[in-house]
C-alpha cells in the first residue's frame, strides 16, 4: 500500500508539473486557426494557422486529424518549372523560440471530405500531433475566401 502511494504521489506530481510548464510561455501554442469554406462539389478544403513553438527545443508536426474530415495532410505549394503545385511533405519541424506560419501559397492543411456542409462562421476541431506524442486540439474557424484567409485572424485557440 505504501508503494502505491508513493507511485500516486510521483504521478500527481508529474501532472501538476507538465501543467505548469505548459501554462506558461514555454509551450506549443496554436493560433490563428481558419480553413476555407469550399463548394460543396470540391471535397476538400485548405487549412491555415501558426505554431509557436516557446520551448528551448525544437518540435516536431508529425499530422493533423480530426473527426470532422476523413483525411488531413501536410502539404507545401512550390513552383517548378513555372508551375505552381501542391506536395503533401513528411513531418514539419518548428526550430526552438520560433514560428512556423502555415499560408497560402506555402505550407498549408488539405482537408479531405468533409463530415459535414461547412460554412463561414462554423467551426471544426482539429487534433495536432508531435513526434514526443503530444497532442493540441485547436478549434477553427471557417472563413470565406479573402482577406481573411491571408491575413488571418484574431483568434486565440
Amino acid at each position: 500500500m505504501h508503494h502505491y502511494l508513493h507511485a500516486l504521489l510521483a504521478a500527481l506530481v508529474l501532472l501538476v508539473s507538465h501543467a505548469a510548464c505548459a501554462s506558461g510561455s514555454d509551450r506549443v501554442h496554436i493560433s490563428n486557426a481558419r480553413v476555407v469554406e469550399a463548394p460543396p462539389v470540391m471535397g476538400m478544403n485548405a487549412g491555415y494557422l501558426e505554431i509557436d513553438n516557446g520551448t528551448p527545443s525544437p518540435v516536431t508536426l508529425t499530422h493533423v486529424s480530426s473527426v470532422d474530415f476523413a483525411r488531413i495532410e501536410i502539404h507545401r505549394s512550390v513552383i517548378e518549372d513555372g508551375i505552381a503545385r501542391m506536395t503533401p511533405v513528411g513531418p514539419v519541424s518548428i526550430a526552438a523560440q520560433s514560428r512556423f506560419i502555415f499560408e497560402p501559397g506555402a505550407y498549408h492543411l488539405m482537408l479531405f471530405q468533409a463530415a459535414r456542409s461547412l460554412h463561414a462562421g462554423d467551426s471544426v476541431k482539429l487534433m495536432f500531433h508531435f513526434a514526443d506524442g503530444a497532442a493540441i486540439e485547436v478549434k477553427a474557424k471557417i472563413v470565406k475566401m479573402n482577406n481573411e484567409v491571408t491575413k488571418g485572424s484574431d483568434l486565440e485557440i
